[in-house]
């Protein structure tokens, strides 16, 4: 299965489970100049698009599913914004936005990165880890939570 193919099937699995937002939710290769050093993939902050590196496809199969997981993680996380929140060491959705829309659009870096990891956690039963020299998502091996500042 390729990336592309894996973040489709991921997508059509979190629509069956409810998340209909994601319906609509793009996914294409493309080689992009800002995918250098660690990053493989990039999701738009509509989280209408998620787009992949054409290098991604060498990486190993743990870190081509944490890193297409994660990146779905963040189109639930943009798709619903405002929605999630973290209960006992899990993301939640709430019907309704569980916190004020100017403290979500300026969460900083670290808060991003990690709420799509456990959006991706509660969503797809899976541990996302970081792992390597570059400490890539790896759905098998590394270090969690994400460590800060990466």
């Amino acid at each position: 299965m390729t990336p592309r193919q894996l973040a489709l099937a991921l997508r059509d699995l979190a629509v069956r489970d409810g998340y209909t937002e994601l319906r609509a939710l793009r996914v294409r290769v493309a080689n992009l100049r800002w995918f250098t050093g660690r990053t493989f993939a990039a999701t738009y902050e509509t989280g209408a698009e998620i787009i992949l590196s054409p290098e991604l496809a060498s990486q190993p199969d743990d870190i081509v599913g944490g890193i297409v997981t994660h990146e779905i993680g963040h189109a639930l996380d943009f798709s619903y914004p405002g929605h999630w929140a973290i209960r006992n060491g899990e993301a939640i959705l709430y019907d309704t936005a569980a916190s004020p829309a100017s403290r979500w659009w300026n969460r900083g870096h670290d808060a991003i990165e990690r709420m799509a990891d456990l959006i991706a956690e509660s969503v797809f039963d899976v541990t996302i880890r970081y792992r390597g020299c570059q400490l890539l998502q790896s759905t098998t091996a590394g270090v969690r939570p994400r460590p800060r500042g990466l």
